[in-house]
């Protein structure tokens, strides 16, 4: 098995749906600082926070998308490797090994699967880390969200 051609597989789906719109990545937001009363935000703030966390929210889902899609076909590449090796060493041990040692045995051994290791953990990070932001963002838009539907309703009331 070679890891390339997995690498190439994941590089063809993310190029097959290359012609789907994308957003682009937003401006930066660097060092936000929400008011803590949303409520004392004119209409036309929110509107702005409200279309920037959206844009954010968008573009971190198109992230986690891609990576999601890298990821799957990684781990697929990472485990069939994997499992090869750790078989080899295992036949040819006399003795029994741990399993978390066979599998760090076949690691340190093969350079190539090694390199799929540290490539699959750091977009399992990376991924935690834009869900987070993609939590976060999701969170204050639907905080804006039911502040200017609140107000439209007490608009409402008023007339």
């Amino acid at each position: 098995m070679r890891i390339g051609d997995y690498l190439g597989a994941s590089q063809k789906l993310l190029e097959k749906y290359a012609s789907i719109p994308s957003p682009k990545q937003p401006g930066t937001l660097k060092d936000f600082v929400l008011p803590t009363s949303m409520g004392e935000l004119s209409d036309g703030d929110l509107g702005n926070w409200l279309l920037q966390l959206g844009a954010w929210k968008g573009w971190l889902g198109v992230q986690l998308a891609n990576i999601d899609s890298q990821l799957s076909i990684m781990e697929d590449a990472y485990n069939l490797r994997l499992g090869s090796g750790m078989a080899k060493l295992e036949s040819a041990s006399s003795k029994k090994i741990l399993k978390e040692g066979i599998r760090a045995m076949a690691i340190e051994q093969d350079e190539e699967l090694g390199r799929l290791d540290l490539d699959v953990s750091i977009l399992r990070a990376e991924k935690q880390l834009l869900k987070g932001r993609f939590e976060l963002f999701d969170n204050l838009f639907g905080t804006i969200s039911r502040v200017i539907t609140l107000r439209g309703q007490e608009r409402m009331r008023e007339v």
